[in-house]
C-alpha cells in the first residue's frame, strides 16, 4: 500500500516513513529549520507530538476507509475489517491458555486497533494519520521562508515517522495572519499561534480516535541572534 502511494504521490510530503526515506530524513528536515532560522535571523517555534498507544487507538472500520483511498482492493479491505473485528484474543501463560477472552466487538471500548507488533500496523497508521496531516497543513499555519535568489516563499509545515510528529512554526508565517504592524511581540504571537496548532492537532487525532501522550511531547521556541562578543555566529535563545 506504501509502494502504490509512494509512486502515485497520493501521501503528504511530509510523510517521511516512505520507501527511499528513514527516521534521519525526518531529522534532517527538523535541522534544516533551526539552519534556515539562524541564517534569517527568524524566531520560532519546533514542537515534537506522540501518539499515544498509536495503533490500538485506530478504529478499524475508518482505516481501510484510508487504504481503499490510496488503492487497497475492496475485497482485500474487507477481509481486514472483518479479521479485526472478529479475531479473539487470549492472554497465555505458563498455566496455558485461558478459556475466556475478548473481541473488539465484545469490548466496552470499542475498536482496539489494529493489533500492536503486526506488519500492517504501522502502514495503516500511516495512511491514516496522512488525512490528518493534508487538513493540518491547510487549515493552519508552519514556516515560510523567502527564497534568496527567486524570492518566492517557501513553507513547511509538519515532518512525521509513524507516530512521530515535528511541527514547525516561524514569525514570517505568523505575520501573514498578524502583520508586524500590530506591535505584537514576537514570543506572545508565536506562543499564541504554537497553542492553537497543538489544539488543532490534538483535535485532528481525536477524530480518528488518537490521542497526544502529553509526556512525551515538547516546544521549543527561540530567537536567533549573533554573538559578536563571543565570536559565535548564531546562537538559539530560548524564549518560551
Amino acid at each position: 500500500m506504501i509502494g502504490h502511494a509512494t509512486y502515485h504521490k497520493k501521501l503528504n510530503t511530509s510523510q517521511f516513513t516512505i520507501l527511499g526515506q528513514t527516521c534521519n530524513n525526518a531529522v534532517l528536515n527538523k535541522v534544516l529549520f533551526c539552519d534556515l532560522s539562524c541564517q534569517t535571523l527568524s524566531s520560532g517555534v519546533l514542537t515534537d507530538f506522540d501518539a499515544m498507544a498509536a495503533f490500538d487507538h485506530l478504529i478499524a472500520g475508518l482505516s481501510m476507509a484510508t487504504c481503499k483511498r490510496v488503492g487497497l482492493p475492496l475485497i482485500v479491505g474487507h477481509f481486514m475489517f472483518n479479521l479485526l473485528k472478529d479475531m479473539h484474543f487470549h492472554l497465555v501463560t505458563g498455566f496455558g491458555k485461558p478459556s475466556s477472552g475478548f473481541t473488539n466487538t465484545q469490548d466496552n471500548k470499542t475498536g482496539q486497533g489494529v493489533i500492536q507488533g503486526s506488519s500492517s500496523a504501522a502502514p495503516i497508521f500511516i495512511l491514516n494519520s496522512d488525512v490528518s496531516i493534508s487538513a493540518y497543513t491547510q487549515l493552519w499555519m508552519g514556516a515560510s521562508f523567502i527564497h534568496p535568489i527567486s524570492g518566492n516563499r517557501v513553507e513547511d509545515h509538519v515532518a512525521q515517522f509513524v507516530d512521530d510528529t515535528s511541527q514547525f512554526l516561524n514569525k514570517l508565517c505568523a505575520w501573514s495572519v498578524v502583520p508586524s504592524s500590530d506591535n505584537t511581540p514576537d514570543n506572545s504571537l508565536l506562543s499564541g499561534f504554537a497553542s492553537k496548532n497543538a489544539h488543532l492537532w490534538s483535535n485532528l487525532l481525536w477524530v480518528s480516535r488518537g490521542k497526544l501522550n502529553l509526556n512525551k511531547c515538547f516546544y521549543y521556541g527561540f530567537t536567533p541572534y549573533i554573538n559578536y562578543k563571543n565570536k559565535q555566529n548564531f546562537v538559539l535563545k530560548n524564549v518560551l
